[in-house]
């Protein structure tokens, strides 16, 4: 976090924002890594469970970008990467197909 200030003998309290609710839907298994999106700079978060068709994680509010590639394929041409975004006590479904 930035901007916090601690000193000695003092408390300070730091409120997180509840976090929102994602569901990933593949039809296939296959490898993906969530990234959060930084005014276009990317941070690698999390990867995606590669036994698993759809996988549902809590996340943070803000902005993300999901890459996948089903296992059958062979082609980087055939890799899906969206966009999302993460709301405070929210819900999303993000399509990988």
């Amino acid at each position: 976090l930035e901007n916090v200030e601690i000193r000695q003998s003092h408390t300070t309290t730091v409120e997180v924002p509840r976090p929102g609710i994602v569901t990933f839907l593949s039809r296939s298994i296959g490898y993906g890594s969530v990234y959060k999106d930084y005014d276009g700079k990317l941070e690698w978060i999390t990867n995606l469970d590669d036994s698993k068709n759809n996988q549902t994680l809590a996340m943070q509010p803000g902005n993300y970008r999901v890459v996948f590639r089903s296992r059958n394929s062979k082609f980087t041409f055939s890799t899906i990467s969206k966009t999302f975004t993460v709301n405070s006590a929210g819900s999303a479904a993000v399509e990988l197909y």
